[in-house]
Order: C-alpha cells, then structure tokens, then sequence
C-alpha cells in the first residue's frame, strides 16, 4: 500500500508558480513593428483612395481661386504722382473636392509605396534608425494640406501658397538632417531649432489671416476655417514635439519602430480630420 501510494505521488505533476508560467510564456511584443507598420500603412493608402473617391461623389462643386498678386497704377489716387495698389490676376479656378481627390490621390500612393515597392529601403531605413522616405512622403503631404488650410483662410496669393508649401517641404528635411545629426548620440538641437524656424514662416500667412480677420474684418470666418486651421497647426506642433522628445532622450533602433508609428498615426490623423472637416461643410 504504501509503495503504491509513493509511485502515485510521483506520478502526480508539479504545480507551477505563477512567476514560473510568467517566465516560460512567449514574450508579447506591445510596441510597433515592421508587421504593425505595413499594415497600418495598407490602411491608410486604403482610406485614403475611399476619401478620394467620397470627396467627388458627395461634395459640393464649390471652387478654390489661385491669384498672382502684381502692382497696378491706381486710377482714382487723388494726385499727380504716380500711386501703385496692389491687383490680382485669376490664374485657375478649381472645385475643391478635385483638390481633395488628388490630395488623397497622392497620400494613397505614398502609403502603398511604403509596403510594395519601396518595402525593403523603407525598412532598411528605419532599422537605421531613420525615415527618408517617410519624412518625405509626409511633408509633401503635410506642404499641401497647409496651403490648403490656408487657402480656405483667404490666403489667396499662389506666390504665397507655394511658398508655405516649399517652407514644409524644407521643415521635412531638416528633420531627416536632424535625425542623422543625432544618430548614436542625442540632445544636438541646432538643425531642429532652424526647422522651427521654417515651420513657423510656414504657418504665418494662415495664423495672420485668421488673427487679422478677426480684428479688422467685417465678419468672422465659418467654423470650418478654424477647425481646419487648428488641426493642421497642431498636427504639425505635434510632430515637432514628438522629435523635440526623440532627440533630448536618444532612439534606438527598437525605439524607432514606436517613434515612426507615432508619426504615421499624426499624419494620418491630419488627413482624416481635414476629410470629416470639409467634407460636412461642402456636403451636397
């Protein structure tokens, strides 16, 4: 009997500490990956084609304006001197839901280069701790949803709207110098200050527009001018924040991975509000 009973409670298995199963389970990985990365850019290069094709089927045939200011001789100046005021020159007139369709058109087609052709570079990049063409991609992207912003503000100089567009676009690539400035080392902020600079410059027809109105004009802007103007100013603050943070603290390769994700998910964030923004405003 008592044999019998030893050899049974030999038989009987261990039980395992919860420390024990803890430790012998796979490790979960929470943070961005290569994997997350592609498919949450499939989405994006998704929606963003389903906002195109949304923008020309429900909205309004409302037009945008680009002006070419010049300097004209003013006709009812009362004096004999010669007295120049400023004129404008229609140079195209656009429905607005085009100017979204491409917009979306072409965010479409950086997010689906990033998982098909460009794959393997994009990835190589960021396991270098880097982003060329992402950062690229965005401030393309970014560079004309300012000038949009802007242009709903009645900032209607084109000189004006390309030159916020290209102030964007250098911002972008003051952030890839930035980043590479600081691989393998952190908290080098020259280049980010001067990126601060040209973001600044960028925003200031549109913040100028809107504090201007306010003051001098007649009537306020509609809701949707401000929304839309807010949005992509804070957007854009927030992507410097976030690189502001990744240079003072150091990003790793790892570290990246969540850093790009981070982003992605701005940028996207600001295309999709601009979308909801205008889209129930032009809806028809």
């Amino acid at each position: 009997m008592a044999a019998t009973a030893k050899k049974r409670s030999a038989r009987k298995p261990k039980k395992t500490s919860a420390a024990s199963k803890k430790s012998t389970s796979p490790n979960k990985n929470n943070g961005a990956t290569t994997e997350k990365l592609k498919k949450f850019n499939i989405f994006a290069g998704v929606s963003s084609i389903v906002f195109a094709v949304l923008s020309v089927v429900f909205m309004s045939k409302e037009t945008i304006v680009a002006n070419l200011p010049y300097a004209t001789k003013d006709a009812f100046a009362s004096t004999d001197a010669t007295i120049f005021g400023p004129a404008y020159k229609t140079l195209c007139e656009v429905e607005i839901r085009y100017v979204l369709a491409f917009f979306f058109g072409l965010s479409a087609v950086f997010s689906l280069l990033l998982v098909t052709k460009l794959r393997k570079k994009y990835e190589s990049q960021l396991a270098n701790s880097s982003s060329v063409i992402r950062w690229i991609f965005s401030g393309i992207a970014l560079a004309l949803i300012l000038a949009l912003s802007s242009k709903v503000a009645q900032v209607d100089s084109i000189v004006t709207l390309k030159t916020t567009g290209a102030l964007v676009v250098l911002t972008a690539i003051l952030w890839i110098i930035s980043e590479r400035q600081n691989k393998g080392t952190k908290g080098k902020l020259s280049i980010y200050y001067v990126s601060l600079a040209t973001l600044f410059l960028a925003a200031m027809p549109l913040l100028v527009s809107l504090v201007s109105s306010g003051i001098y004009g007649m009537e306020s802007f509609g809701w949707h001018v401000y929304a839309l103007a807010f949005t992509t100013v804070f957007g854009l603050g927030a992507l410097a924040f976030i690189q502001y943070k990744a240079i003072k603290k150091g990003v790793t390769a790892k570290g990246y991975l969540d850093l790009e994700g981070k982003y992605l998910s701005i940028d996207y964030l600001i295309k999709f509000s601009a979308f909801i923004i205008l889209l129930s405003v032009f809806f028809e």
